[in-house]
């Protein structure tokens, strides 16, 4: 009996133990308990030209579908033109990426005021990413435009188209996309789990997709296309000319710094491959994305944020998302419909 009664109060004991450890893995709510490290995703600006049309393509809007699997992914991603920015609404952000730097012939987005209010959101610890896209909407003067900002950080790009025959790809979508790879890859954050990398070229050649740069010393090439990649001069092309430009081997695609207590993404190339039209039909219905540039999006932005989150600049958690979405939800309404904010 006595042996009976200690059995059972072994059985007791067991259980209880098994209740304490499912209480300790999950609150009432089914969210980490206190102390616990809760996961923490950047939340990101995309900031863009207002309504640029060009046949298809529409530039202020993020993807759909790319936008849904960031979500998925635990992040969060919104938009902004150039001339709406604040340094009271780059508070609320951890990583902004500037994407289509676009106005018009003779206008650029980079004003003394937008200059300063990145430069300084950076200088505290953001992340900023620079995909400045395609020349085809303000050329010739694009290049410069985007140079009179990168300047600033030790960078320019170069007005010239790269080609490598030996790692091309063509995709017919009215016409033949071309796209290149690379496995010129650097040991880095920002491409961990990546061997290959896809980088677009015009579909015509008349236009430059992704550009080569020079930057200084401040920063790190960490994509390059292959050693059969080179440049040509873009404007003696509109003329028939092939003119060999800066690379002849191994053009850089990719490079990161450290900017005071922030961080720096410059790459090369065009955000409506992966941004703002990757799973159009014209681009393969993201082909890009689906190949690694996802994965490397994901990798640019978390290593972006890495001084934000750290510094205590709130980001996206699964218990503030739905929060994150009803507040922009409210502003977007407010925006449309200043008297309805409260439907």
């Amino acid at each position: 009996m006595i042996h009976n009664k200690e059995t059972s109060r072994r059985v007791m004991a067991v259980l209880l133990l098994m209740v304490c450890i499912s209480a300790c893995s999950l609150d009432a709510a089914g969210l980490a308990p206190a102390g616990q490290k809760v996961e923490m995703r950047p939340r990101i600006l995309f900031v863009h030209s207002e309504s640029t049309y060009w046949g298809w393509g529409r530039l202020d809007k993020i993807d759909k579908q790319y936008h849904k699997k960031l979500t998925d992914a635990g992040y969060w991603g919104e938009l902004c033109h150039y001339d709406e920015l604040s340094e009271e609404k780059l508070s609320d952000y951890n990583v902004v990426a500037l994407i289509h730097p676009i106005v018009n012939c003779g206008q650029s987005p980079f004003t003394d005021k937008v200059n300063r209010m990145i430069t300084k959101f950076t200088a505290a610890g953001g992340g900023l990413l620079i995909m400045p896209g395609s020349n085809e909407y303000t050329y010739p003067e694009f290049h410069k435009h985007v140079n009179s900002f990168l300047k600033l950080l030790g960078a320019e790009i170069y007005n010239e188209r790269i080609e490598d025959k030996e790692h091309l790809k063509t995709i017919h979508r009215f016409s033949d996309f071309k796209y290149c790879w690379t496995k010129n890859v650097k040991p880095h954050p920002v491409t961990e789990g990546l061997a290959k990398i896809w980088y677009p070229l015009s579909e015509y050649d008349h236009w430059v997709r992704t550009f080569p740069m020079k930057v200084d010393d401040n920063w790190r090439i960490i994509i390059r296309g292959e050693k059969t990649a080179c440049s040509y001069q873009f404007e003696p092309l509109g003329r028939g000319k092939k003119i060999a430009g800066v690379y002849t081997s191994e053009p850089p695609l990719l490079a990161v710094r450290n900017f005071r207590a922030g961080r720096i993404v410059l790459f090369t190339t065009d955000a409506r491959y992966f941004i703002t039209d990757g799973y159009h039909n014209l681009y393969a219905k993201g082909f890009i994305l689906e190949a690694g540039g996802f994965r490397l999006l994901t990798n640019i932005y978390d290593w972006l944020a890495e001084p934000s989150l750290a510094g205590g600049k709130a980001g996206v958690t699964a218990e503030n998302i739905e929060a994150i979405k009803h507040e922009m939800a409210q502003a977007e309404l407010a925006r449309k419909n200043p008297d309805k904010t409260s439907w």
